[in-house]
């Protein structure tokens, strides 16, 4: 008996070992892992953006969606419910639709990096909120959608990911 609890004490302490280590190992489901290499900053693109809305339309959930049309922009807005269209030149631009799910301290679009055909966009908490050691956030799911133009990227993938936690890998990103 004395054993087993020696072995069980064993493992747990190293379990939260493993737990503290920093490395490129991030989840992509709840029982998988997928090696993720990030982006640099050197591939930022510049956007702006439009909407930070707090919903999500029901048969969306966690997605990315780039829209490089107007009549598709227009249909997205109704189905986003937008109060006020807010004006894109789809001759230079496109529009990036992300949705995701956020615990009580909330997340905003940290980047938005490209690397061939993939957008890599970072969702991360405030900029307030990232170096407090004590950050407690409640686990209730609030839905966040963002909507950002920016320049034609030619973008056909993307990689969503959230203070560390990969969401949607490499999902194809056009409607």
């Amino acid at each position: 008996m004395k054993r087993i609890f020696v072995l069980l004490l064993v493992l747990f302490v190293a379990s939260l070992s493993a737990c503290n280590k920093t490395d490129q190992v991030k989840p992509v489901s709840g029982d998988g892992y997928q090696e993720v290499k990030e982006p640099s900053n050197e591939n930022a693109l510049d956007y702006e953006l439009l909407l930070h809305l707090d919903s999500i339309p029901h048969e969306l959930g966690i997605s990315m969606a780039l829209v490089e049309k107007e009549s598709l922009y227009q249909s997205w807005a109704e189905i986003f419910h937008f109060e006020t269209i807010p004006d894109v030149d789809f001759e230079k631009e496109e529009v990036l639709f992300v949705t995701a799910y956020s615990n009580g301290c909330g997340l905003v679009v940290d980047t938005v990096t490209q690397q061939a055909d993939t957008l890599f966009v970072e969702l991360n908490y405030p900029e307030e909120l990232r170096n407090k050691k004590d950050l407690v956030c409640t686990e209730i799911a609030l839905s966040n959608s963002y909507v950002m133009k920016m320049p034609k990227t030619g973008a056909t993938k993307g990689t969503l990911t959230a203070t560390g936690t990969v969401l949607l890998e490499k999902q194809s990103i056009l409607p």
